[in-house]
């Protein structure tokens, strides 16, 4: 998701999974699902303008409407707001993390898709980002996201500065472009969500190196140093003055246009960006650079469909059909021509005209050296890191009491899990 990670409830098992399923599948065979005229969503502010399309489509196709409910940033808080006071829709796009599941009570809440077309028919391993304890609780739409930095090439060449491989390069380009007059980084905290982007790839090296397990485990911490340090990131590009000067209120929606100007030379962020600049000729796109040359990735918010459990078999089996119409049917066609995605669908070719950006990222993706991120290994997550990350960059907190009260969530959760 687009980048906007994951929380934390109670997983509880049974045997309501299978039940459900089954329902779904009689329900769709016997037709029952002609009762149905409308199905609701939830979606992020995030959600690709094109997707309308593909709702136009499935109304067309089914005689169904899907009535859509953008859910305001923050906003995994604001949707597990929602959650908590037993709302539910029919569909619902959302992070495939197993702690974002966790959160939903997945076990309990939403329905199990394993018996689905997609399963099958999904390429890359996809298929199985949004699994718990074997159990398919989501449906990959789009490529996964790729985490790096998007640049300005012609800023690039105009100031002699080669793509970073190195922490210290990137560093060092920053200082150079400082000199120039140029802002190095952009930094929107106006969105809080985009400001965990940073440490999130500044912890590319230690998600390599396996460090996430001991944090699942519990024999690393958050306040060990290591992850200081990547915390520790842009709260000191702000304090070397390397970020806009409005870095506490500019919003994400404003970024691509400041990155295509070159009024801003970098910006760290994922992907799932790539459709949202008019013009890509200047734009190019690296990965973080990390000792390991790893890169994380992950399928978010944007990719990315749940379908919970609502007690009304109709409705369940109608928002399997949407499942199978945006995964296998003319929808994901629809939607990956329009976002010039590279095909995740077996049988399915690439767009005509892939997305420039996309195609990077694709093969930093297939380059065997991609890594699932830092979020989609994490067993928990504090529900206010968005909040969290926002008070780190912008100093309230510091680098080691966001690390303490990062960890003090998580052991919390840990706890109330089991």
């Amino acid at each position: 998701m687009r980048f906007k990670f994951v929380r934390a409830a109670a997983v509880l098992g049974g045997l309501g999974i299978l039940a459900a399923g089954l329902a779904g599948c009689s329900a769709a065979e016997n037709g029952s699902t002609a009762e149905v005229k409308s199905l609701t969503l939830w979606e992020a502010q995030s959600t690709p303008s094109a997707m309308k399309s593909v709702l136009e489509g499935f109304k067309k196709s089914t005689g169904i409407s899907v009535n859509v409910v953008t859910i305001p940033d923050s906003f995994e808080q604001n949707l597990q707001t929602k959650w908590a006071a037993g709302q539910r829709p029919d569909i619902l796009f959302y992070q495939p993390a197993p702690s974002s599941l966790a959160n939903l009570n997945a076990k309990k809440n939403l329905q199990d898709l394993g018996d689905m077309k997609f399963v099958q028919q999904t390429k890359f391993g996809l298929a199985d980002a949004g699994t718990m304890d074997g159990v398919h609780y989501t449906a990959t739409y789009d490529f996964p996201s790729v985490f790096g930095i998007y640049y300005n090439k012609k800023v690039f060449s105009d100031n002699n500065i080669a793509i970073p491989k190195t922490v210290a390069d990137l560093d060092s380009a920053a200082a150079t472009l400082k000199a120039k007059g140029v802002v190095p980084f952009g930094v929107t905290g106006g969105d809080n969500w985009s400001t965990q982007i940073p440490f999130m790839e500044a912890s590319t090296d230690l998600v390599h190196a396996g460090d996430v397990k001991k944090i699942n485990n519990g024999s690393e911490k958050f306040t060990d140093a290591k992850w200081i340090d990547a915390f520790s990131v842009a709260p000191g590009w702000v304090s070397k003055g390397w970020v806009n000067p409005d870095y506490k209120s500019a919003q994400y929606a404003a970024m691509p246009a400041q990155l295509q100007a070159g009024s801003v030379a970098m910006y760290p962020m994922a992907s799932w960006m790539a459709g949202t600049f008019t013009d890509t000729s200047d734009i190019g796109f690296f990965p973080w650079p990390s000792t390991s040359e790893a890169v994380q990735y992950q399928s978010g918010n944007v990719a990315s469909v749940q379908l919970p459990k609502t007690g009304d078999s109709a409705r369940e089996a109608a928002s399997r059909k949407f499942v199978d119409y945006i995964t296998v049917g003319q929808g994901y066609k629809t939607l990956n021509a329009a976002l010039g995605s590279p095909s995740i669908m077996k049988g399915v070719p690439d767009p005509e005209k892939v997305n420039p950006l996309l195609k990077e990222a694709a093969s930093l993706f297939a380059g065997g050296k991609s890594l699932p991120s830092l979020d989609t290994q994490l067993a928990y997550g504090p529900s206010n890191r968005a909040d969290l990350s926002l008070a780190l960059v912008t100093g309230s907190l510091t680098a080691q009491e966001f690390a303490s009260q990062y960890q003090d969530a998580f052991d919390k959760l840990r706890k109330l899990q089991g």
